[in-house]
């Protein structure tokens, strides 16, 4: 088995180098824009839209317009996925319009100009593919992309909104995904109203309420009860991780937010991005590669990462080390071996530590079947 202990330096070769520095400019905290004032179009509705901009301020931006629709809606998506949309512009002014730059509010957002077209004329268009890195936190996104153009002190701003998460939702989605004591119950009701079952809640089986999993047949929605009433502070769950038979919901999970839990993520240094790492299937005696991200801080050629597994049964190796493709931070490529002869669910806190600091994640995976 694998060493459950191990270091990696990120080494000082002229490829790293240059990937290093790109993602060590890409954290400094992006220069402050003077915010525009755009009302919220009906009294009732959340949603702000492009194309209702204060009058006062009206003449400082560009005068674009979209042509179908006045925001981005990406409708319902997975956490850590990327959707796209496809989005037309018009001049609706009377000069042409140059480009200057088109950017999200954030790195998770990724715009790109169609046939990078600079200039646009008056009633000409423009297409933009609009592309966002879903956050893990569940419930509504909210960002926009901003369009800036020669001559104009605003950009034009596109509001892009989604709701983040699982194909099996948790007690309605959004914040009410949470375990907020120590007893308790929770619903599971499938987005797309197909029927499955639930296999193990925090590996084992679960509680149902009104529900005979031998005599009754798959439901779209249940009730669970769940109880973690004997657990000493260090046994008590920083995230309630469920399994099902959903295609699209494998393994999912919500925080756990009773207190008294330890707490492993320091927010306000670097950290593990992901937070938690869901390996929903790994074959007995086979390997898992997945990816951490860590993210706060700029990372320097030549810092050694160390990592350790609390879980002893569970082998470490991280084969690389690169940029990650749709935010900011270093992406640490780790290959996952479970002990030989190992099955069922197992639970570990990998603790990394680099330049002195450390900080650490749950790392939840499935060996063999529920």
């Amino acid at each position: 088995m694998l060493d459950s202990v191990l270091t990696r330096t990120i080494l000082i070769g002229a490829a790293v180098v240059s990937v290093t520095a790109v993602i060590s400019a890409q954290e400094q905290p992006p220069a402050e824009t003077k915010p525009q004032a755009i009302r919220k179009p009906f009294a009732d509705s959340s949603r702000i839209s492009a194309n209702d901009i204060d009058p006062e301020i009206a003449a400082k931006v560009p005068p674009l317009r979209m042509i179908t629709g006045h925001f981005v809606d990406l409708g319902y998506v997975k956490p850590r996925s990327f959707p796209t949309q496809l989005i037309g512009l018009i001049n609706n002014g009377d000069r042409t319009l140059t480009i200057r730059s088109i950017k999200g509010d954030c790195s998770c957002i990724e715009p790109t100009l169609v046939n990078d077209k600079q200039q646009v004329g008056p009633g000409d268009s423009i297409e933009i593919i609009v592309g966002v890195e879903m956050p893990l936190v569940l419930g509504d996104f909210s960002r926009q992309v901003q369009i800036e153009m020669e001559g104009y002190e605003e950009p034009f701003r596109i509001p892009v909104y989604a709701e983040v998460g699982w194909a099996v939702r948790i007690n309605g989605g959004g914040m009410f995904a949470v375990v907020p004591d120590r007893k308790g119950r929770f619903r599971l009701d499938a987005v797309d109203s197909r029927p499955f079952r639930v296999l193990a809640v925090q590996g084992r089986p679960p509680k149902y309420v009104g529900f005979d999993p031998i005599t009754d047949e798959p439901r779209t929605e249940y009730q669970i009860e769940y109880d973690f009433s004997s657990a000493s502070p260090a046994e008590l769950p920083r995230w309630v991780v469920i399994e099902t038979d959903h295609p699209e919901a494998r393994m999912i999970d919500m925080p756990a937010m009773i207190p008294g839990g330890q707490v492993i993520i320091d927010k306000q240094k670097w950290h593990v991005y992901e937070e938690r790492l869901l390996i929903e299937r790994v074959e007995p005696g086979s390997p898992v590669i997945t990816t951490m991200t860590l993210t706060g801080r700029a990372f320097k050629p030549g810092e050694t990462i160390n990592m350790r597994s609390s879980n002893k049964d569970i082998g470490l190796q991280i084969t690389g080390v690169r940029r990650p493709e749709h935010i900011n931070g270093l992406g640490v490529d780790l290959k996952i071996q479970p002990g030989a002869g190992l099955s069922g669910w197992l639970h570990s806190v990998l603790t990394v530590e680099m330049g002195g600091e450390a900080t650490a994640v749950d790392l939840f995976i499935r060996v063999g079947d529920p």
